[in-house]
Parts: C-alpha cells; structure tokens; sequence
C-alpha cells in the first residue's frame, strides 16, 4: 500500500486500486477462480484516527532510530548510585524495568508540524537513490554542514550533489528530551548554560516517567555530559471523587477555573453542549453533573483550590477530588480572616509601636520565659508544627505539611488558646500578663502566617499586612524569612503543658458531648472529675480553669476515687483512671426528654429501615450510579450512628430517672 492508500507495483494486478475496493475486487477475483472458500467473521479492533475519522492502516516504511542500551545503562546507574533521586521511591522499580529492557527507539514522525529530522540524501545527477541505501544519508546541523560532508564523502561528483531533507519530524519526547539544555544555548556554552543548566528539581506527573523524564536524562548524559537535574518528583493524578478518570462523558471533568470562580450547573451543562461530544453522551455527562454538582460548584477561590490539593497529596496515591472538601479549605480561609480580626482587639488600646521581632533569638526565649502555663502550651505546639512543615517540605509530603498547620489553627489556636486568654485579655490589672499574651499571640499569628504562604499565599499576604503594625510595611510576607527548626529555641519544647492540656482536651470534649446529648447546650452545669491515679488528679486540678473555660460550665471540682460524686449525673468513662460527671439535676424535665428521644428513636429507625429495603431490590447495585450507591452507604451509616447517640442519651436517662 502506498502513503494514498492505493496498491503499489507489488500488489499487480490490482495495482492503483484504492485499498477497500482491492480488498471486494480480490473477493470476485478468487471466486472467479474458483479458490473462494467462504467468509467468517472476524473480531478484531479497528484503529480508527480520532481526528478525521480514518481507518489507520499498518504499513512499514524506513524509520530514524536511536540506539538506547548504552544511555539507559547510565540512566540506571544514576538512579542506583543515588546521583538521581525518584520521589515517591516507588516508582524506581519503573525506571528500573524501562531501563533494563530498553529498546532502540523511533523517532521518525510523518506530521506536518514538530522539529524535522536533520537528515539529508545526496541526489548525485538528479538521481534519487534508494531510501536504504545508507551510504546517501547525511546528518548535520545546516543543509551547508551536510552538503560539505557529502561532497567529502562523493569528492567525484562534488558538483552533482543535491540535496534532499527528509520530510518527517522528530518524535515529540525526542524535542521535549532536549528540553533542559537547548533552551539555554546549548551547544554553546553560554550564561545562561553555565548558571542554569543542570538544575535541582523536576516536578512533573508519573505517567510520562519513560517517556519525557527518561529522556531528558538519557539525552542529557549523552549529550553534555551531566544529569539535568538531582531530583524528579512525581505528582499525583487528579480524578473525581469515586476515583474515576475525569472524562467529558461522565460530565465529571472539573476545571479548576470552575473552582475557583464558582459555577452554575446551567453553565456546567452549557459547556457540555457547546464541546465535541455526541449527543448520546451529553444526556449521559448532564446526568453524571446532576449528581455530583446539584447546586452547581461554589466559587473557593485559588487558595482554597491550591491548599485542598496539596492536603489530598499523599506519595504515591492519586487525589480522588471531592469539591466539597475544597469548600471545606474556603471557609478555613474565613476562618484566618475572623481569627485575625479577633487577635487585632487585644493590641486595640495599645499606644505604643510595636517592637516585636519574631527572628530574634532572644525575643523568641523571652516568650517561653515569661508565658503563662497555655502561654507555654501553645509556643509548644507551635515549635512542633513547625518542625512538621518543615519536614513535609523537606521530604516533599505536602499532605503532611498542610495537615500539620491547618491542626494548628484550626483544632489549636483558634478554639482553644484565644479561648483561654480572653480573660487575660478583656481584664484591666496586670499589664504585664497581657503584654505577654500580646507578643505571644503577634509571634503565633506572624509564624503561622508565614508557614502556610506557600500553601495558601494570597489571603496569607493581606492578613500578615493586617498584623499589628504591619499596616503600613511595604514588604511581602513572601520575602521574610522561612521559619525553621533552628531559629526556634528549644526551650519552647514543654512535654507538661501538652499533656495536660490534651487531658483538657479531652474532658471538655465529653462535657461538650453530654451537654449537646442531653440537651443543655445554653445551661452551666458543674462538673466533677473523678481521678483515680494522683497524676491524673494533679493534672486536671491545673486544667480545671480551663475546663470550666472551654466546656462552659458553673464548676469543676476534681475528687479522688473515694470520694463520690452527687446523685443524678450524666457519666462518661474517659478512661479506666478518669471519669466525668455531669450534674443534670434541676436542669432539665427528665421523663420530658425520655419522651421526645424515643419519639426520635422511633423516627430513626423507620429511616434506616426504609433505606436498607431500597438498597436490598433486585438489581440495586448494577442498575445504581456508583455516585447513588455511595451516597446511600453514606447516608446509612449516618443514621446508624446518629441512633447509637439516641440509644446511649436514652440509657442514661434512664439510669437518672432510677
């Protein structure tokens, strides 16, 4: 077959046909024959061109190659010496099975459109040779390079010579694998050559591992001498929340412009119907939207979007991206916001400048000097999340980093530590404990800010500006220095405060859980803590104030184990030393309440009931969406565990109303 599709010289008689009326002609020229035996059909794939639309057919033709073994072998070498670092290490085990079965590899491509092939054939006389004929191949960077290499090569007929550059292009990953030095003057040994070539860093994804990374690498050992960079790291692959490929025919591809601006699902659909897809799949792709974006998807903004993908990434395994999780990461960034404005009141009658340097060292061991017990609690905290980010930074586990500084804000500093120093705050004495308070809650704020830039680096900027004093600071935050282990005295370290402040943590939490079962969320109970080891007594007689704070209860009275606790209390059993009771008596109507949780009981169950029958039909899960499966399963147990909390409040009741 010829690049027309038609049978060439070797297929006479049927020579000039095109190839599908050969293929019915050589049919009736074997029935004619009499050498027909029959049809029978065929499975096969039929390659098709995505693009026009036409059969592809296989044909072979002359190809460039290159010999790989040798350049893999040194590609191999720098993995195994350690010269080059794969991150996650998982995937070396790839590069090692690539490697060690290499292969010679084409390069030669038949587009309009990519680098061409610096080859030429000599046409001595106007005669054009044989296309194997390799002795009339010439390589070189110009035509002028190549014809003087010819005529050397033909000094007989120097004058005769012609030539002829082949028309196809190089391989893509060819072009891409010079990609690290042509672009800086290579071969010259230019500026920018000597100062940028090789690099440090390669982030790129894990499925174009073999075919760009491998060789730049290869190209570049090859070529220069030198490995393009030290390190490659491989991101992971973003799929919807069921962990599916995004496809436009599932209608589950989400743009991250989308996210960021919000979208309404009207527009979504719009998008769907004005693309390339049949109509078939469009009705398809609206109901796949329907389901995952029923209100469409709300504006997050780019922090929310950038923050939400580094917390999704864990080495190795691919982001199953659930927006609402995103949204989640927007309303954190609120959450900074409120925090911010909040800290900003306690510097509101201060009418001196500010001369809090949080990169001093001796500022910085001043805090832990003079600080309060949670004044030490939270430096604490802090010096151990920074350690975290820095070592999720460092080993490129950007989940670990997130997670560690959103724990921070979130579950640390801003419902417990601006909790507990409101009454330091809001008080007119002691000058000194508020100064203190201040420049803890200044250094907290500024270092937070300043570990989280990276990951969320616009609302960071405007509410680092928004610090005491940094109204008027023409600097970025982007430009301060990073905060480090090193720059963190260790005196900040205090294995006490955190211990006793996580039994508070604890506490609090049942106190919170009893109050919200019960239903005497606006009331405040007092509360007794029965501790049955000495330790345990000590620690939370330290942590009663703050108990009494966070819990928002009357009274915290800490009682040993031969002490009892007054009738009439909800219990829980923190562990087998400790325990928690809830003085109920006098606060609410307990056969009341007896009343209105059965009634719940009984509306639970009937839930959980019904949902169960819809999911037991025949043809349930095959005939289900994957999305309709889950949210069920989802909602199930939701309703199982919300009754477990029904059947605990009604237990305890009951044993009250004994």
């Amino acid at each position: 077959i010829n690049p027309s599709g038609k049978i060439n010289e070797n297929g006479a008689p049927f020579q000039g046909q095109m190839r599908f009326d050969c293929r019915l002609n050589i049919v009736e020229a074997l029935k004619e024959k009499g050498l027909f035996k029959g049809e029978t059909d065929n499975p096969m794939v039929i390659p098709v061109c995505s693009r026009s639309g036409d059969i592809i057919e296989p044909r072979l033709i002359p190809q460039w190659w290159v010999k790989c073994d040798k350049m893999a072998k040194d590609a191999l070498d720098a993995v195994e010496s350690g010269e080059l670092k794969i991150i996650p290490s998982e995937h070396i085990a790839k590069w090692k099975k690539w490697h060690s079965e290499i292969r010679d590899w084409c390069i030669s491509r038949q587009l309009w459109w990519g680098h061409r092939i610096p080859a030429y054939q000599v046409v001595i006389d106007g005669v054009k040779p044989d296309d194997k004929d390799l002795e009339k191949w010439v390589v070189a960077r110009t035509e002028k390079e190549a014809l003087e290499i010819a005529q050397k090569r033909f000094p007989q007929k120097a004058k005769k010579i012609t030539l002829e550059q082949d028309p196809d292009v190089l391989d893509t990953w060819f072009s891409s694998g010079l990609f690290p030095f042509s672009t800086l003057g290579w071969p010259d040994n230019t500026e920018d050559m000597k100062n940028f070539f090789p690099t440090t860093l390669l982030e790129t994804g894990h499925d174009i591992l073999t075919f760009w990374v491998s060789r730049m690498v290869m190209m570049s050992q090859h070529l220069t001498g030198q490995l393009p960079f030290k390190e490659v790291y491989l991101h992971s692959m973003v799929r919807d929340k069921y962990g599916r490929k995004m496809s436009k025919s599932l209608g589950n591809v989400v743009d991250p412009l989308e996210v960021v601006d919000g979208c309404t699902l009207e527009d979504l659909y719009e998008k769907l119907v004005s693309g390339n897809l049949p109509p078939q799949e469009i009705e398809k792709a609206k109901e796949g939207q329907r389901l995952d974006f029923p209100q469409g998807i709300p504006a997050c903004g780019t922090d929310a979007l950038r923050f939400g993908l580094l917390a999704y990434t864990t080495q190795g395994q691919d982001i199953n991206l659930d927006i609402c999780r995103i949204v989640a990461y927007r309303n954190f960034c609120n959450k900074l916001w409120n925090a911010t404005h909040l800290m900003r009141f306690s510097f509101e009658d201060l009418s001196t400048p500010l001369d809090y340097d949080t990169t001093n060292p001796k500022f910085l061991k001043s805090l832990a000097e003079n600080g309060s017990f949670i004044d030490k609690w939270i430096l604490s905290k802090l010096r151990k999340t920074i350690i975290e980010v820095n070592k999720g930074f460092e080993e490129y586990s950007f989940g670990a980093a997130a997670h560690s500084i959103y724990t921070f804000f979130i579950e640390i500093l801003c419902p417990v530590y601006l909790e507990l120093i409101k009454p330091v705050v809001k008080s007119e004495g002691n000058s000194n404990a508020k100064d203190i308070v201040r420049k803890i809650l200044y250094t907290t704020f500024d270092i937070g800010f300043k570990l989280l830039h990276p990951m969320m680096p616009f609302v960071t900027e405007e509410l680092w500006h928004r610090l005491p004093g940094m109204q008027n600071s023409k600097l970025s935050i982007m430009v301060q220095q990073f905060p480090t282990p090193a720059h963190i005295p260790e005196s900040w370290d205090d294995p006490q405060s955190e211990d006793i402040i996580s039994l508070v943590d604890q506490i609090v939490h049942e106190i919170r859980s009893q109050k919200t079962a019960y239903n005497i969320t606006s009331t405040k109970p007092n509360i007794f803590i029965v501790a049955k080891s000495d330790d345990l007594a000590n620690k939370a007689k330290l942590g009663a104030q703050y108990i009494s704070t966070l819990a928002s209860t009357s009274t915290v009275s800490v009682i040993s184990k031969t002490e009892d606790a007054p009738a009439g209390c909800g219990v829980s059993i923190i562990n087998k030393d400790l325990e928690c009771h809830v003085v109920l008596a006098g606060l609410l109507d307990v056969e009341k309440e007896l009343e209105k949780l059965k009634k719940q009981q009984s509306e639970k169950q009937t839930a959980i009931e019904k949902l169960e029958q819809s999911m037991q039909l025949p043809g349930y899960l095959s005939k289900a969406p994957p999305q309709k499966v889950d949210q069920d399963n989802e909602r199930l147990a939701n309703f199982k565990t919300e009754l477990a909390v029904i059947n605990q409040t009604i237990a305890g009741l009951q044993k009250i109303a004994a």
